[in-house]
């Protein structure tokens, strides 16, 4: 089990594309929403292809190695999910304690979610194709300065019963 992936929100998708890029990620994926309907404007379209538009990009998938950052439009930067890419056998144990503390496991044949009592959600992906079959980058830490309470506000928590 290891740390391969953040998703993020930001009404400045177009930097943070180019910020990802000046580091040496890869564009995988642009998928936007343009006269009410879902679309992709992945490469080799660029920036200048379709800026004028005004679409809203629901996700932009980043590779490079190991570590796979997506991003959407969002009316300010937040922080949406950290993924952890996982075998079976990791999948199972994780969703299976998960379940037993309380948590809401959301499971789909692409990833599973799992929402703690704090509302922050974590993905477990099986899929390995969502990142570069060489580690030419990983991600070995990660400092996060969020506020916490012991004492969760249950958002998002499953009704006992």
């Amino acid at each position: 089990m290891r740390l391969f992936h953040y998703h993020f929100w930001t009404d400045k998708a177009e930097a943070m594309e180019r910020f990802y890029r000046s580091r040496k990620f890869r564009t995988a994926l642009r998928i936007g929403r343009e006269n009410g309907e879902m679309r992709t404007f992945n490469p080799p379209l660029d920036w200048e292809d379709f800026r004028h538009r005004g679409i809203r990009f629901r996700i932009i998938e980043m590779i490079r190695g190991h570590v796979n950052v997506t991003f959407g439009y969002g009316t300010r930067d937040r922080l949406d999910h950290l993924g952890m890419l996982v075998d079976e056998e990791e999948h199972d144990a994780v969703a299976s304690r998960a379940r037993q503390s309380g948590m809401q496991v959301e499971e789909s044949d692409a990833r599973t979610f799992v929402r703690t009592p704090w509302g922050f959600r974590l993905e477990l992906q099986r899929r390995r194709d969502v990142v570069d079959k060489e580690p030419k980058a990983v991600i070995a830490g990660m400092k996060m300065k969020i506020p916490f309470s012991p004492d969760p506000p249950h958002v998002g928590r499953m009704a006992e019963g």
